[in-house]
């Protein structure tokens, strides 16, 4: 019998339920695929370019860092639903982590569009005064600043979100602050990696261009199955004075009078 709209179901059966849930699978393997077609065709770019082959694949349309590529609209496409599948979340779990969240990538999707941390990252080097190092560039320290700064106000709303959420929110917040981390980890840290290792040995671009570019893009899509996850099998929370039906909790509502009984 259920007493309790705040039980969260067991890890068990959770992940049994993930595991038969067809729709997801095929909406992961469908963003396998994306990110594995368009790394095959950077590749093919880059090959084109590096030995002057003058071939379709070496239009800048099939390069990962091309802001104005296949790559840039698959990963603002992919943020937009999540952006969209977080606010759903939040309005339909009462939950300020998933409206939190969905800020930080709000921001993520305005970074990637509109290129940010570059527009902003110019000016601020020259105010500041910094000047190029051995393997870092003062425009890569002035946009890791511009990151921080942006960040801030968001990530102080994400940790407020955090201290409010019950326990099996909170777990669910957990693998987007993992995932997070790794894309901030991308941003930054990779990109650092790349301009010092550039032209460290044959094809170092390459490897480090879809490492840097293709961990970003693989990364936003586990954000994104991971939200279409919850948004699938997570309870939502009753109102206030309202008992939890079968709607609230995805269960079709002969099977839930069942359990009640």
């Amino acid at each position: 019998m259920i007493t309790s709209h705040r039980t969260p179901t067991g890890l068990p059966r959770r992940v049994s339920a993930l595991l038969r849930d067809r729709t997801l699978a095929l909406c992961g393997l469908a963003l396998l695929a994306a990110n594995l077609v368009l790394a095959l065709l950077h590749g093919a770019w880059f090959v084109c370019l590096r030995f002057g082959l003058e071939a379709w694949p070496r239009d800048p349309l099939f390069s990962l860092s091309s802001n104005a590529g296949l790559a840039q609209a698959f990963n603002s496409a992919q943020t937009l639903l999540l952006i969209a599948v977080l606010l759903g979340l939040a309005q339909r779990t009462r939950e300020l982590l998933y409206l939190a969240l969905g800020a930080v990538f709000v921001l993520v999707l305005l970074d990637d569009a509109l290129a940010l941390n570059q527009l902003l990252g110019a000016p601020l080097a020259g105010a500041l005064g910094l000047v190029d190092r051995p393997r870092l560039l003062a425009q890569s320290l002035a946009e890791m600043l511009v990151y921080g700064a942006l960040a801030l106000p968001v990530v102080a709303l994400l940790g407020i979100g955090w201290r409010r959420a019950r326990p099996p929110h909170r777990r669910a917040g957990a693998g987007f602050l993992a995932l997070l981390a790794l894309l901030a980890f991308f941003a930054t840290v990779m990109d650092l990696i790349h301009l010092a290792f550039i032209k460290s040995f044959f094809g170092s671009r390459l490897v480090l261009e879809v490492a840097e570019e293709g961990g970003e893009m693989v990364t936003l899509s586990a954000a994104l199955l991971l939200a279409l996850a919850l948004a699938r099998h997570l309870p939502a929370n009753a109102p206030p004075g309202r008992p939890l039906t079968g709607a609230d909790t995805g269960v079709p509502s002969w099977r839930f009078a069942r359990l009640r009984r």
